[in-house]
């Protein structure tokens, strides 16, 4: 938890004293999926079937906290949450 009080706009001119890596949002979590089989129908010729899930889960996904100095310092207020499937079929 970030707490906006304790960071100050340093003076015109001069870098702040706050180190890199200060602000941390949070972990990442995600589960892909990926299922594929082969058919043989001759020695030549073969057809592959593929689906995709990326994030099977629909977890979402935190973007970086804000870090600008002020009253939207710490804040989570974007992020992605999109379970995207896919599928192929390939001859």
């Amino acid at each position: 938890m970030v707490q906006p009080q304790c960071f100050a706009q340093p003076a015109n001119g001069t870098f702040g004293s706050c180190g890199v890596g200060t602000v941390r949002g949070p972990g990442l979590t995600t589960f892909d999926f990926n299922v594929s089989k082969t058919f043989k129908i001759t020695e030549r010729h073969a057809v592959d079937l593929r689906a995709e899930f990326i994030n099977l889960t629909n977890h979402p996904i935190l973007n970086a906290p804000n870090t600008s100095v002020g009253t939207q310092l710490g804040l989570l207020n974007q992020f992605q949450s999109i379970q995207r499937p896919r599928g192929a079929v390939r001859i």
